[in-house]
C-alpha cells in the first residue's frame, strides 16, 4: 500500500494516518504550487492573499544581526556591493561557488555544505539564521540531505549549485489549474492565507476527520514505544495501544513536554 506523511503545525498528541493510496496529502519538502494546489483542494481559494514581486514583502529581506536590521540585496546590482553584516559583496561566494569540489560523503550538515560551497561567512550569518527561522534548530546539526534534498542533489548531479541551478532544478509537476494556473500567470512571488498559515494546517486536520483517512488525538500522554517480535512499533496511550509501521516525532521547538506523533 502506498504511504503519504502529512505534516501538521499546531497540533499537539497523536496524528494516525491510514496507509491508503486514496491519501492524497503532500509529502515533506512540498514546492510551493504543491502547497497551493492541497489549498485549493481544501476549498480555501478564497482566503488565498497573494504576494507579487513588487510588494516590499517580496522584495525587502533583512537580517537582525548585532542589535541592527540589515537589508539582504534585493537585485542583481546589489550582489556586488558588501552590504552589512557581510565583509565583502556576495557575488565573490556566487563566482567561486562552481570551481569547488563536491563532496564525497553520503551526508554532511547544512552548515559544512554552504560553508563548503559559499563560505563559512555566508554560512555563519545567513544559513545559520535561515535554519532558525525554518526549522527552528542549529545548522550544524541538521542534515542538508533531509532539509534542503535539491541542494544536496544538484551536487551530487552537476558538481556546482549554480549549475544545478541553471540546468537542472524543476519544481514537481503539478497540472497547472484553478489556483496554480493562476499563480503562473500573476507571477505571484509567494502567497499566504487570510488569517495566516495556521489556517492550511487545520483544514487539513479537518479534512482528515472528515474523511476517515486517519485519526488525530490531541493531548495523548505516550505512555511508552516497544518494538514486538513483528517488527512492528507498539504506541501505548493510558487508554489503548496502535500498533505502527513508522513513527515520527516532532518535539516542540520551545521545550520537550509537547511532542506531536506521526503514525503510520
Amino acid at each position: 500500500m502506498e504511504k503519504h506523511s502529512l505534516e501538521l503545525g499546531g497540533l499537539r498528541g497523536i496524528l494516525k494516518i491510514t496507509t491508503s493510496s486514496k491519501a492524497n496529502y503532500f509529502n515533506t519538502q512540498p514546492s510551493h504550487r504543491l502547497i497551493a494546489s492541497k489549498a485549493e483542494e481544501l476549498g480555501l481559494t478564497k482566503h488565498v492573499l497573494p504576494i507579487f514581486p513588487s510588494d516590499p514583502a517580496a522584495k525587502n529581506r533583512y537580517l537582525f544581526v548585532d542589535g541592527k536590521l540589515c537589508a539582504l540585496p534585493t537585485n542583481a546590482w546589489s550582489m556586488f556591493k558588501k552590504l552589512p553584516p557581510f565583509t565583502k559583496p556576495l557575488i565573490t561566494s556566487l563566482w567561486k561557488e562552481p570551481f569547488h569540489r563536491r563532496s564525497n560523503e553520503q551526508d554532511e550538515s547544512i552548515y559544512s555544505f554552504v560553508s563548503r560551497r559559499l563560505g563559512p561567512e555566508f554560512a555563519d550569518i545567513a544559513i545559520d539564521a535561515l535554519c532558525r527561522g525554518i526549522f527552528a534548530g542549529d545548522c550544524r546539526k541538521l542534515s542538508v540531505q533531509a532539509c534542503f534534498p535539491p541542494l544536496y542533489e544538484m551536487e551530487k548531479k552537476y558538481g556546482s549549485l549554480i549549475a544545478g541551478a541553471v540546468f537542472g532544478f524543476k519544481d514537481p509537476k503539478v497540472e497547472a489549474t484553478g489556483l496554480v494556473r493562476r499563480a503562473i500567470e500573476d507571477k505571484w512571488a509567494s502567497w499566504s492565507l487570510s488569517r495566516g498559515l495556521q489556517q492550511l494546517t487545520d483544514a487539513m486536520a479537518a479534512s482528515i476527520q472528515n474523511t476517515k483517512e486517519g485519526e488525530i488525538r490531541l493531548d495523548t500522554k505516550v505512555t511508552s514505544l516497544k518494538r514486538n517480535q513483528n517488527g512492528k512499533i507498539i504506541v501505548s496511550t493510558p487508554s489503548d495501544s496502535i500498533e505502527a509501521s513508522l513513527v515520527i516525532s516532532a518535539v516542540y521547538s520551545k521545550g520537550k513536554t509537547k511532542t506531536a506523533l506521526l503514525i503510520l
